[in-house]
Protein backbone atom coordinates (compact mmCIF):
# COMPACT_ATOMS: atom_id res chain seq x y z
CA UNK A 1 0.00 0.00 0.00
CA UNK A 2 1.32 3.29 -1.16
CA UNK A 3 0.74 6.53 1.11
CA UNK A 4 1.88 9.83 1.65
CA UNK A 5 2.35 11.16 5.19
CA UNK A 6 1.28 14.82 5.45
CA UNK A 7 3.06 17.02 8.63
CA UNK A 8 0.62 19.61 8.80
CA UNK A 9 2.11 21.81 11.70
CA UNK A 10 5.83 21.81 13.71
CA UNK A 11 6.12 23.99 16.79
CA UNK A 12 8.72 24.11 19.76
CA UNK A 13 8.29 25.95 23.09
CA UNK A 14 11.40 28.18 23.95
CA UNK A 15 11.75 30.51 26.63
CA UNK A 16 8.46 29.54 27.48
CA UNK A 17 7.22 30.93 23.94
CA UNK A 18 5.35 28.78 21.40
CA UNK A 19 7.23 28.57 17.89
CA UNK A 20 6.09 27.27 14.88
CA UNK A 21 8.23 26.29 11.73
CA UNK A 22 7.72 25.49 8.05
CA UNK A 23 8.53 22.24 6.42
CA UNK A 24 10.64 23.15 3.97
CA UNK A 25 11.35 19.91 2.35
CA UNK A 26 10.89 16.41 3.61
CA UNK A 27 11.42 13.19 2.59
CA UNK A 28 11.66 9.85 4.43
CA UNK A 29 11.16 5.77 4.03
CA UNK A 30 8.06 4.40 6.37
CA UNK A 31 7.77 0.84 5.68
CA UNK A 32 4.22 -0.47 7.23
CA UNK A 33 5.53 -3.50 9.25
CA UNK A 34 3.15 -6.16 11.13
CA UNK A 35 3.79 -8.35 14.30
CA UNK A 36 3.70 -10.80 11.68
CA UNK A 37 6.13 -9.05 9.43
CA UNK A 38 8.31 -8.46 11.79
CA UNK A 39 8.68 -11.87 13.57
CA UNK A 40 8.92 -13.36 9.93
CA UNK A 41 12.21 -11.03 9.25
CA UNK A 42 13.94 -12.08 12.56
CA UNK A 43 13.25 -15.72 12.18
CA UNK A 44 14.57 -15.50 8.23
CA UNK A 45 18.20 -13.60 10.02
CA UNK A 46 18.67 -16.37 12.60
CA UNK A 47 18.22 -18.70 9.97
CA UNK A 48 21.05 -17.25 7.60
CA UNK A 49 23.12 -17.41 10.92
CA UNK A 50 24.82 -20.66 10.20
CA UNK A 51 26.10 -19.97 6.36
CA UNK A 52 27.38 -16.32 7.55
CA UNK A 53 29.55 -17.58 10.20
CA UNK A 54 31.27 -19.89 7.79
CA UNK A 55 34.98 -19.00 6.69
CA UNK A 56 33.57 -18.83 2.65
CA UNK A 57 30.88 -16.40 3.48
CA UNK A 58 33.66 -13.72 5.55
CA UNK A 59 32.99 -11.07 2.47
CA UNK A 60 29.49 -11.60 2.63
CA UNK A 61 29.90 -11.23 6.64
CA UNK A 62 31.98 -8.03 6.16
CA UNK A 63 29.70 -6.13 4.28
CA UNK A 64 26.85 -7.09 6.36
CA UNK A 65 28.91 -5.64 9.70
CA UNK A 66 29.35 -2.69 7.16
CA UNK A 67 25.68 -2.34 6.05
CA UNK A 68 24.44 -2.48 9.81
CA UNK A 69 26.84 0.13 10.54
CA UNK A 70 25.16 2.55 7.71
CA UNK A 71 21.92 1.81 8.40
CA UNK A 72 22.57 2.68 12.81
CA UNK A 73 24.35 5.90 11.74
CA UNK A 74 21.95 6.67 9.01
CA UNK A 75 19.14 6.94 12.08
CA UNK A 76 21.62 7.73 15.21
CA UNK A 77 22.10 11.43 14.43
CA UNK A 78 20.23 14.43 15.82
CA UNK A 79 19.52 15.86 12.14
CA UNK A 80 19.31 14.13 9.13
CA UNK A 81 23.12 14.76 8.01
CA UNK A 82 24.93 14.78 11.38
CA UNK A 83 25.93 11.22 10.12
CA UNK A 84 26.35 11.60 6.43
CA UNK A 85 29.95 11.36 5.69
CA UNK A 86 30.03 8.20 8.20
CA UNK A 87 26.93 6.50 6.46
CA UNK A 88 28.42 6.92 3.12
CA UNK A 89 31.40 5.87 3.79
CA UNK A 90 30.22 2.42 5.48
CA UNK A 91 28.49 2.11 2.37
CA UNK A 92 31.22 2.39 0.24
CA UNK A 93 32.90 -0.34 2.41
CA UNK A 94 30.08 -2.79 2.23
CA UNK A 95 30.53 -2.90 -1.43
CA UNK A 96 34.10 -3.10 -1.57
CA UNK A 97 34.09 -5.99 1.25
CA UNK A 98 31.72 -7.87 -1.26
CA UNK A 99 33.21 -7.20 -4.92
CA UNK A 100 36.50 -5.34 -4.39
CA UNK A 101 39.77 -8.16 -5.19
CA UNK A 102 42.08 -7.96 -2.29
CA UNK A 103 44.44 -5.56 -3.48
CA UNK A 104 42.37 -3.41 -5.81
CA UNK A 105 39.83 -1.52 -2.79
CA UNK A 106 39.61 1.05 -5.01
CA UNK A 107 38.48 -0.36 -8.26
CA UNK A 108 34.90 -0.09 -8.90
CA UNK A 109 34.48 -2.30 -12.12
CA UNK A 110 34.37 -5.12 -10.27
CA UNK A 111 31.82 -3.95 -7.82
CA UNK A 112 29.81 -3.14 -11.13
CA UNK A 113 29.85 -6.37 -11.98
CA UNK A 114 29.08 -8.03 -9.65
CA UNK A 115 25.75 -6.54 -9.27
CA UNK A 116 25.45 -6.44 -13.03
CA UNK A 117 25.76 -10.28 -12.34
CA UNK A 118 22.97 -10.13 -9.81
CA UNK A 119 20.42 -8.58 -12.19
CA UNK A 120 20.93 -5.22 -11.26
CA UNK A 121 20.06 -2.56 -13.87
CA UNK A 122 22.73 0.05 -15.07
CA UNK A 123 20.37 2.49 -14.03
CA UNK A 124 20.10 1.33 -10.37
CA UNK A 125 23.81 0.21 -10.19
CA UNK A 126 25.06 3.91 -11.46
CA UNK A 127 22.45 6.05 -9.25
CA UNK A 128 22.45 4.07 -5.89
CA UNK A 129 26.00 2.12 -5.63
CA UNK A 130 28.51 3.50 -7.50
CA UNK A 131 28.05 7.09 -5.75
CA UNK A 132 29.41 5.78 -2.42
CA UNK A 133 32.60 4.87 -4.00
CA UNK A 134 32.80 8.26 -5.63
CA UNK A 135 32.02 9.88 -2.44
CA UNK A 136 33.72 7.87 -0.12
CA UNK A 137 36.95 9.88 -0.08
CA UNK A 138 35.03 13.07 -1.07
CA UNK A 139 33.54 13.92 2.71
CA UNK A 140 35.17 14.44 5.74
CA UNK A 141 35.54 11.40 7.49
CA UNK A 142 38.05 9.27 4.93
CA UNK A 143 40.27 12.82 4.66
CA UNK A 144 39.80 16.04 6.27
CA UNK A 145 37.77 18.21 4.61
CA UNK A 146 37.71 21.79 5.95
CA UNK A 147 35.25 22.97 2.84
CA UNK A 148 31.88 22.89 3.76
CA UNK A 149 28.59 22.24 1.85
CA UNK A 150 26.16 24.26 0.69
CA UNK A 151 22.38 23.37 1.69
CA UNK A 152 21.73 22.16 -1.35
CA UNK A 153 24.40 20.16 -1.65
CA UNK A 154 23.49 18.96 1.85
CA UNK A 155 20.08 18.10 0.68
CA UNK A 156 21.10 16.16 -2.27
CA UNK A 157 23.66 13.80 -0.09
CA UNK A 158 21.00 13.23 2.35
CA UNK A 159 18.51 12.26 -0.14
CA UNK A 160 21.27 9.98 -1.99
CA UNK A 161 22.09 8.61 1.79
CA UNK A 162 18.59 7.40 2.68
CA UNK A 163 17.64 6.32 -0.93
CA UNK A 164 20.67 4.36 -1.22
CA UNK A 165 20.07 2.37 2.54
CA UNK A 166 16.93 0.60 1.10
CA UNK A 167 18.64 -0.30 -2.30
CA UNK A 168 21.57 -1.91 -0.05
CA UNK A 169 19.42 -3.60 2.31
CA UNK A 170 17.57 -5.19 -0.55
CA UNK A 171 20.99 -6.40 -2.37
CA UNK A 172 21.76 -7.70 1.53
CA UNK A 173 18.40 -9.42 1.26
CA UNK A 174 18.90 -11.27 -1.80
CA UNK A 175 22.50 -12.04 -1.37
CA UNK A 176 21.74 -13.78 2.06
CA UNK A 177 18.87 -16.16 0.14
CA UNK A 178 21.14 -16.75 -2.15
CA UNK A 179 24.08 -17.81 0.14
CA UNK A 180 21.29 -19.49 2.50
CA UNK A 181 20.63 -22.01 -0.92
CA UNK A 182 24.37 -22.21 -1.00
CA UNK A 183 24.49 -20.21 -4.67
CA UNK A 184 26.49 -17.71 -3.48
CA UNK A 185 27.59 -15.78 -6.04
CA UNK A 186 30.34 -13.40 -4.17
CA UNK A 187 34.21 -14.61 -4.67
CA UNK A 188 35.51 -16.31 -1.85
CA UNK A 189 38.00 -14.39 -0.44
CA UNK A 190 41.56 -15.83 0.23
CA UNK A 191 43.54 -14.40 3.34
CA UNK A 192 46.67 -13.19 2.48
CA UNK A 193 48.04 -11.70 6.15
CA UNK A 194 48.60 -8.48 7.01
CA UNK A 195 52.40 -8.60 8.06
CA UNK A 196 52.23 -4.50 7.93
CA UNK A 197 49.37 -4.14 10.85
CA UNK A 198 50.89 -6.89 12.82
CA UNK A 199 54.37 -5.22 12.83
CA UNK A 200 52.78 -1.92 13.11
CA UNK A 201 51.01 -3.35 16.32
CA UNK A 202 53.04 -4.97 17.59
CA UNK A 203 55.35 -1.60 17.78
CA UNK A 204 53.02 0.17 19.30
CA UNK A 205 52.37 -2.76 22.07
CA UNK A 206 56.11 -2.01 22.89
CA UNK A 207 55.91 1.28 22.85
CA UNK A 208 53.01 1.49 25.36
CA UNK A 209 54.61 -1.15 27.85
CA UNK A 210 57.69 0.79 28.04
CA UNK A 211 56.22 4.56 28.72
CA UNK A 212 56.55 5.18 32.30
CA UNK A 213 54.34 8.34 33.19
CA UNK A 214 56.76 11.16 34.84
CA UNK A 215 56.29 11.62 38.39
CA UNK A 216 55.79 14.70 40.41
Amino acid sequence: MQFAPVVEQISAHIGGIERGYEVWNLEFHAPLVTAETQEAKVSDALRCVPELTKESQRRLHAGLVYFHRAARLSDAGSTRWEFLAETVLNLAKSLEALFAPNSQAQNRDPVRAGLAALDLSRSVIETWFIPALLLRNQLDVAHVRLSLLDRGQTIVLARYAEGAIEHFRALFQQLTALASKGESPIEQYVDEGDASTSRMLSRIDKQIQEFRPATA
